[in-house]
């Protein structure tokens, strides 16, 4: 049987337990070298894919035109380089990702204790028209973590009259859970936060109405 709940109205009462960060590794991301010369990855998924549980990858400021799928407790972590601006997600095609029909800008699968940090995540050039597939900005399946100073944007329907269950918006965060007796929990920290589709400013914890 599968439960959803809007993970934007959670705040977690359970700790998230975490690797040890002495034996942690850090890679760094950049999509223009010139941004950050020291950079050994050009795209956030192959840093994701070159990690281990518990590593950080740190994303230099920069428009990042991809899906990430993470399946292992890392951090994703925006850095600021020279005063220059976030690290934005926001691909151009979107696919659907992790084995289901659900599409978005990031998935995290199964999988305790990752964090989101300090990222811009755009899912405004979605072309999903209906309630199916279900369009979230960020998924977390079977999973927990956190998120913290996040702009999440564009969970817009392209014909929002389709689609009345959340008046033609999809999910800004959408934690689900495909078992019973399963529980995970997100953190929403900091300013996290979420444009809605009229372009409003608002708490990441009021974006959506409640189930």
């Amino acid at each position: 049987m599968k439960f959803r709940s809007l993970a934007l109205v959670v705040l977690c009462v359970t700790a998230i337990v975490r690797t040890n960060a002495a034996a942690s590794q850090t890679h760094l991301v950049s999509a223009d070298q010139k941004i950050c010369p020291a950079e050994k990855y050009t795209s956030i998924q192959a840093a994701i894919d070159a990690s281990l549980p518990g590593d950080v990858i740190n994303v230099c400021p920069g428009v990042y035109d991809e899906q990430i799928v993470i399946s292992k407790p890392v951090t994703v972590k925006g850095v600021t380089v020279n005063s220059l601006g976030i690290a934005l997600l926001q691909p151009t095609v979107l696919t659907s990702t992790g084995g289901g029909s659900d599409i978005a800008v990031v998935s995290v699968l199964n999988s305790d204790g990752v964090h989101l940090l300090n990222i811009g995540v755009d899912v405004s050039k979605n072309t999903v028209s209906d309630c199916t597939p279900t369009l979230s900005v960020v998924h977390f399946l079977n999973s927990g973590g956190e998120i913290r100073n996040d702009a999440i944007t564009g969970a817009k329907l392209t014909s929002p009259g389709a689609c009345t269950t959340l008046s033609g918006n999809g999910y800004g965060v959408l934690l689900e859970s495909t078992g019973t007796g399963s529980s995970h929990s997100v953190w929403c920290r900091g300013r996290a936060s979420i444009i809605t589709p009229r372009k409003e400013f608002v708490p990441l914890a009021m974006a959506l109405p409640p189930p």
